[in-house]
């Protein structure tokens, strides 16, 4: 069996307008678009890629618990796991994070 890697580095290898959407875009790593703010991030970018079913922990992104809920709780750390998403009719299939530099 292959282990499948949750959250790996990547590069951004498109970029695309989502109709009608002023503040999104669609972003593609490998085979998957992922929908985020638009100039986050240009073609040939390194960020953080994390897949559908990834277990994220809200202090990365409280946004992915929706509002009136708790979030999940796996291994004493809060957080979601996160799900394929429409946004604008665009499908969604993971999160991007950006690297950050250590000072």
């Amino acid at each position: 069996m292959t282990e499948r890697k949750m959250a790996t580095i990547r590069r951004i290898d498109g970029v695309k307008p989502i109709p009608d959407a002023n503040a999104i875009c669609a972003y593609q790593v490998g085979g998957w678009w992922v929908v985020d703010s638009i100039g986050k991030y240009q073609v040939g970018d390194l960020a953080v890629y994390c897949e559908v079913d990834s277990f994220i922990p809200t202090k990365i992104a409280p946004f992915l618990t929706k509002p009136d809920q708790y979030p999940k709780v796996f291994e004493g750390v809060q957080g979601e796991r996160l799900r394929t998403i429409r946004l604008r009719k665009t499908l969604s299939q993971g999160l991007l994070l950006p690297l950050k530099k250590i000072e």
